[in-house]
């Protein structure tokens, strides 16, 4: 009985203490891989300019894969989007984040070419 009592006490104190440390370990490696793959989305600013990607995709390479311009009103409790377009008419449909793209609009440096001087010669003789 005194030799079971041990064999019990030491499977209790080592063999299921390396047991919770090994899958304590196997979890936090399987979670760290996990989060490199996840991908989390942080909150868009609002009265940020966006283009929104087409539903059906596109029928052939000539066509856009995105369309219009659009400023983010709010965000829902879902974690779609209400945008209004060019026109400053909100949208009915809302959006989720992997249907928009960000776009920078630099309406300040716009640049009006007046005349051009000279043209860059080739090596072969011809004019870019």
């Amino acid at each position: 009985m005194n030799k079971l009592q041990t064999k019990i006490e030491h499977i209790n104190n080592v063999v299921f203490l390396s047991i919770k440390e090994r899958t304590k370990n196997l979890t936090e490696e399987y979670s760290k891989k996990l989060e490199k793959r996840r991908m989390i989305i942080k909150d868009i600013p609002f009265d940020s300019a966006f283009i929104i990607r087409s539903p059906e995709g596109r029928q052939s390479k000539l066509f856009h894969l995105y369309a219009g311009h659009n400023i983010v009103v709010r965000r829902t409790m879902a974690g779609n989007y209400i945008l209004k377009d060019e026109t400053n008419e909100s949208q009915h449909c809302e959006y989720t984040p992997f249907k928009l793209k960000l776009v920078s609009i630099d309406e300040t440096e716009i640049y009006v070419v007046e005349e051009i001087r000279d043209h860059r010669k080739r090596t072969d003789g011809g004019i870019e």
